[in-house]
């Protein structure tokens, strides 16, 4: 990053009300399952990023038409952007299907690189990569440290903030991989999608580096055309919501954001503001 460190908003409501934006030139992740509403999150952010005149780096492994598709739900039009330059899409393929000798962890720290190089080509000041889990099963975890922050750190050089997407850990191996992703960022964005209920879930922010703010959660809503909605909690977070599932939380490894806000009772509901 650069001597000065600037907030930018980021078209995520709860981020640019709670935290007031983005840093430039930080890393933050974004975990969700599958059906969260991760990509929408994250074509939110991209999208927020062209209207305003800036250039998105959009790396994903969707063919056009399924991206596209995506965006349009959010009242997106990326081809239109496309043809501005405003978006840069780089499609991204199987970092296995070249049929390489090397081992496992070889050729993910060479695709890893990779990404570095391409960022560095192009003038973007937003780095979107949709999904990075398939980048980043690396066996050896201080190799995936050691080549995960050397790629950041080429990125964060250039003064481009970048947003990471991974899906939801589901075994040991994997959290233990997000985790060493997570701790090496400047801040997490974790949802958590409610049990039987279409569209609809919480959002936890969690700052790893800065953001003084602390940790905050919300309801948040994909509505059709619009992207997200949130409702920012006024108190304690439901009983809906089980704590030992707090992803956000338990991958920072910093327990201080949950005694910093003693008025947090997952056995009580709040009360809540909604944001457009």
């Amino acid at each position: 990053m650069g001597s000065k460190i600037h907030l930018h908003s980021s078209g995520i409501p709860i981020i640019d009300k709670v935290w007031g934006g983005l840093y430039k030139g930080a890393t933050y992740v974004l975990i969700g399952s599958q059906n969260s509403g991760r990509t929408l999150l994250a074509l939110q952010f991209a999208k927020h990023c062209v209207l305003q005149g800036q250039v998105c780096l959009y790396f994903t492994s969707m063919r056009h038409t399924e991206l596209f598709i995506h965006a349009a739900t959010i009242d997106f039009d990326m081809q239109h952007y496309m043809n501005k330059n405003l978006i840069v899409v780089i499609k991204v393929s199987d970092p296995f299907l070249t049929g390489s000798e090397r081992t496992y962890d070889e050729v993910l720290a060479d695709y890893m690189s990779d990404i570095a190089v391409v960022v560095k080509e192009h003038n973007a000041d937003k780095v979107v990569f949709d999904d990075f889990t398939q980048f980043v099963g690396f066996n050896n975890m201080q190799l995936l440290e050691k080549s995960f922050i050397n790629t950041i750190e080429s990125i964060e050089a250039k003064d481009k903030t970048s947003l990471f997407l991974l899906s939801d850990p589901v075994s040991d191996d994997a959290r233990s991989i997000t985790s060493t992703i997570v701790e090496n960022s400047t801040g997490v964005i974790y949802l958590e999608k409610r049990y039987g209920e279409e569209n609809k879930g919480i959002i936890t922010i969690t700052p790893i580096v800065g953001h003084p703010e602390g940790k905050v959660k919300a309801k948040y809503y994909l509505k059709p055309y619009e992207g997200i909605s949130i409702e920012i909690q006024k108190g304690p977070v439901s009983s809906k919501y089980n704590v030992d599932n707090d992803m956000a939380a338990s991958f920072s490894n910093l327990n201080t954001f949950e005694s910093n806000n003693p008025n947090i009772d997952i056995d009580d509901d709040y009360d809540s503001e909604r944001i457009n």
